[in-house]
């Protein structure tokens, strides 16, 4: 498979792809920047601040909303905006991984700093400003997707090493039958992000783990693999005109000099052609 790298900044911590009318957006969640790369190759830095952004996504009427780490916000000209009452006021606690649902809800959970306390949650924001947490005693929130029919929310919580499936009744926002579909077993190498596809397979991004991995959560097997020139696979969307495009991000964090002649391109997104076609982002607010 033909995988290229895209941008030619690095990220110290790529994440929150978005492919969103032929540019492509993501954060850099420890520079604490987040990025636009347009279809001619040139990178446009949209925010820069104090505070760190873990996701972006589309609104209903043309705008951007992002989680900083401590809430979530609309992005406007005069910076970031926020929405809704609820900030985190722990700080040992921060946002993660979020993205919006085809009802238009932005979901976005948040983790333990160190990795180690089960203190996150999965929030909601829904189109009438009200956060509801609907899932508690998580560590590291990540990847999240839903089935095409919403029947099913699939989710990572990364210290488990799982991918979990839940039956959601999108009504009234409730999960339920919580089961594992797949456990990596790999040592030292963690689920991240993740997106679906149009037949229904899920595509994951793996954290030590240098590459992209498609699972069947029929079969609860790997179906594919693309192989990355990068240990820290952040996350992954789909884009391109029809969108049968895998964009991915990726991580510099802890890089020594002798990781940095190995792997030059660590940090940078990569784009791929998986041969399956994939979604739009749902947008916030329907």
């Amino acid at each position: 498979m033909d995988l290229q790298p895209i941008s030619q900044i690095s990220s110290d911590l790529g994440e929150g792809p978005l492919y969103h009318h032929g540019y492509f957006y993501w954060v850099d969640i420890i520079g604490k920047k987040i990025n636009k790369l347009s279809p001619d190759g040139q990178v446009t830095c949209i925010y820069e601040g104090d505070k760190a952004p873990t996701s972006i996504v589309p609104g209903s009427k043309g705008e951007l909303f992002i989680t900083l780490e401590d809430g979530f916000y609309k992005l406007t000209e005069n910076g970031p905006e926020n929405v809704g009452s609820f900030k985190i006021n722990d700080s040992l606690v921060r946002f993660n991984d979020g993205k919006c649902d085809p009802n238009g809800n932005y979901w976005a959970g948040t983790m333990d700093r160190a990795e180690l306390k089960f203190k996150g949650s999965m929030y909601v924001l829904q189109p009438d400003k009200s956060i509801v947490n609907i899932l508690a005693g998580v560590c590291v929130s990540n990847g999240l997707c839903w089935k095409d029919d919403m029947s099913t929310f699939y989710y990572i919580d990364s210290p488990s090493k799982k991918i979990k499936a839940y039956d959601f009744d999108s009504e009234n926002m409730v999960l339920s039958n919580k089961r594992s579909i797949y456990q990596l077993n790999e040592a030292n190498v963690f689920p991240d992000g993740m997106t679906i596809d149009m037949e229904g397979n899920l595509w994951l991004a793996l954290w030590n783990g240098y590459s992209v991995i498609c699972v069947n959560p029929e079969t609860n097997s790997v179906v594919q693999t693309i192989d990355v020139p990068c240990a820290k696979v952040t996350s992954c969307c789909f884009g391109g005109e029809v969108f049968d495009e895998l964009y991915i991000t990726t991580s510099s964090k802890d890089m020594t000099a002798e990781d940095w002649k190995k792997y030059p391109d660590s940090g940078k997104v990569f784009k791929a052609k998986p041969g399956v076609l994939g979604f739009p982002a749902d947008k916030f607010g329907g």
